[in-house]
């Protein structure tokens, strides 16, 4: 092996490099997952969270149809008043950290359910 490439594996090889052993006096492997498997903070694996997430893409898809919307509707408030609508901006300032809590779930970066499995955020999430 050079000092530039990686390991090599022989045609065959399992992950660990090594050719597999022909003879059957190999130990059997512990459990059946592998050492990698995914469990999150509260104990769910891959699966179930593979499902919230498709439940959770959903509703993302319906958060965004409903933004571009109030955005439409911002637009022609504002091309008629000169200002925008105070309540709208609230929705949309709401509407907008849902979304990104959405988002965090689906990209993997927070573990934590969103709403209606969590309370509602009420304050913005705090700076790190």
């Amino acid at each position: 092996m050079s000092q530039t490439e990686g390991p090599e594996f022989a045609p065959g090889a399992g992950l660990s490099g090594a050719a597999p052993s022909s003879s059957g006096d190999e130990p059997k492997s512990g459990p059946s997952e592998p050492h990698n498997a995914y469990v999150d903070e509260s104990g769910a694996s891959l699966w179930v969270r593979a499902l919230y997430m498709l439940l959770f893409g959903l509703i993302a898809y319906v958060v965004l149809c409903v933004v571009f919307f109030v955005s439409a509707l911002q637009l022609i408030v504002f091309l008629v008043t000169a200002k925008p609508n105070a309540e709208l901006r609230h929705f949309s300032r709401e509407a907008a950290r849902y979304l990104g809590i959405l988002v965090r779930f689906l990209l993997f970066l927070d573990d934590a359910k969103p709403f209606p499995f969590s309370p509602f955020p009420s304050e913005p999430p705090a700076a790190s």
